[in-house]
């Protein structure tokens, strides 16, 4: 049995990422599997100016929050849960939302590995 060395398979998954890479991004773009995942809020630019002087950095945010279970046992948590609106959100920097090139460079290392 003769053993292959890994500098030899390289260019046969580099060929595959790509493959996938490439039929993952068509399937995305043509097929419309997430064009309804997200909806618009009413008044947007209220919205966005109303989070505006929180100074929210990039990160995932839930709402109401709980630091623990003692805090989600709490009345006023449950007021909180009760009266909502209840969510998460996801915070990005400023107009990174249109560069998907980071986005698309983690998703092809993910296929390369």
């Amino acid at each position: 049995m003769a053993l292959v060395s890994i500098p030899s398979l390289w260019a046969p998954i580099v060929l595959a990422a790509a493959l996938v890479f490439l039929a993952s991004a068509a399937i995305h773009m043509f097929l419309g599997y997430h064009a309804n995942d997200f909806r618009a809020v009413p008044d947007e630019d209220g919205v966005m100016a109303a989070l505006r002087p929180f100074g929210l950095t990039p990160g995932d945010y839930l709402f109401p929050f709980a630091s623990g279970a003692d805090t989600r046992a709490s009345e006023g948590f449950r007021a909180k849960a009760e009266q909502g609106p209840v969510g998460y959100m996801t915070v990005l920097p400023p107009s990174t939302f249109f560069n998907m090139a980071p986005q698309f460079i983690q998703w092809f290392a993910y296929c390369l590995v």
